[in-house]
C-alpha cells in the first residue's frame, strides 16, 4: 500500500485513488487496520475476497475487523467481490451479502 500512496503522490491527479485488494493486502500486510488508517483517504475502490480467493466468510480472515477498518477510516465507495464462487452462485452470493450486512 506504501508503494501505492507514492505513486499517487507523485501522479498530483485529484481524480486517482487506490484501489485495495484484501487479498493482496492479507498477503502483504501485516495488520489491515493501521494500513486502512493510514491510507484510507486515499483509498477509492476495495476488491473483497477471503484469503483463499473465495468469497468473504470461506477462508480465515478476521471480515469483522477488516469492514470495520474500512468503513472507519476508509474514503471508499465502491466494493466488489473479486473471488471464485464455489457451488450454486445464486446461494451463495445471496449467503455473502448476508454476511457482509453484518459488518457494513
Amino acid at each position: 500500500m506504501e508503494d501505492c500512496a507514492h505513486v499517487l503522490q507523485n501522479c498530483k491527479n485529484g481524480r486517482v485513488g487506490i484501489l485495495a485488494d484484501v487479498f493482496h493486502m492479507a498477503i502483504e500486510e501485516p495488520d489491515m487496520e493501521p494500513v486502512f488508517e493510514r491510507y484510507g483517504n486515499s483509498i477509492l475502490h476495495v476488491h473483497l475476497a477471503d484469503n483463499n480467493r473465495l468469497l468473504p466468510g470461506k477462508g480465515t480472515l478476521n471480515w469483522r475487523n477488516i469492514l470495520t477498518a474500512i468503513s472507519r477510516h476508509g474514503n471508499s465507495r465502491y466494493m466488489n467481490l473479486e473471488c471464485a464462487v464455489l457451488g450454486d452462485r445464486r446461494l451463495e452470493l445471496m449467503e455473502t451479502v448476508k454476511f457482509l450486512r453484518q459488518y457494513i
